[in-house]
């Protein structure tokens, strides 16, 4: 049984399973910040390492977007094209469409991106001064600011304290458990719609 099958019998199970994947990367993820506690602020991370870390966080995500819009009726003309966006951020802002929900959190998520992307595809060397923005937006706090402000600076590479990666993982941690929330409160939960017939 395929995606779209198990979408219009009702069945979530591939829902929950996706979100318990999620779950899973970020316990994964903040061990990994914590294990780096020790090295302290200024310890440049493993650049690569940490991208494909983030980036899988970021899969999970997307996966559980694409079982989240299933769920809610997703046409079965539209399941493949939908399963094929890899931007993430955006994917969820249609998911949110979907239901009529603002994604407030759309700007942080992009940002997350663009730093990810400097860790994996440049090895965390900074191109762009604006990079340093997209920490502080990144790290999501009232008071984030304040304590990005009072790293050392380093145009050179990306460093990102472990406190920031603590908090980028209950970010996905967050999107998710809304995810799957505001899907099963809606009406048509579970329940999937198909093409109207011409």
């Amino acid at each position: 049984m395929g995606r779209a099958e198990r979408a219009q019998a009702g069945d979530g199970t591939e829902l929950a399973r996706a979100h318990a994947t999620l779950a899973r990367g970020v316990d994964f993820f903040i061990l990994y910040a914590d294990h780096r506690m020790g090295g302290g602020v200024g310890t440049p991370p493993h650049a690569r390492v940490l991208g494909n870390r983030l980036r899988e966080l970021d899969r999970f995500l997307n996966i559980l977007a694409d079982e989240a819009a299933l769920c809610l009726g997703q046409r079965q003309s539209e399941v493949r094209a939908f399963t094929r966006l890899r931007n993430t951020p955006n994917k969820l802002r249609l998911v949110r469409a979907m239901m009529g929900i603002d994604g407030a959190e759309h700007a942080r998520h992009r940002a997350i991106g663009r730093i990810s992307a400097c860790l994996h595809h440049c090895g965390g060397r900074i191109h762009a001064i604006s990079l340093l923005d997209d920490i502080v937006a990144a790290a999501g706090a009232p008071e984030s600011e304040d304590r990005c402000a009072s790293l050392p600076p380093d145009r050179a590479v990306l460093r990102i304290a472990p406190w920031i990666l603590v908090s980028i993982a209950e970010f996905y941690r967050e999107i998710g458990d809304q995810l799957v929330d505001q899907v099963r409160s809606r009406p048509c939960s579970l329940t999937f719609r198909p093409e109207p017939s011409m």
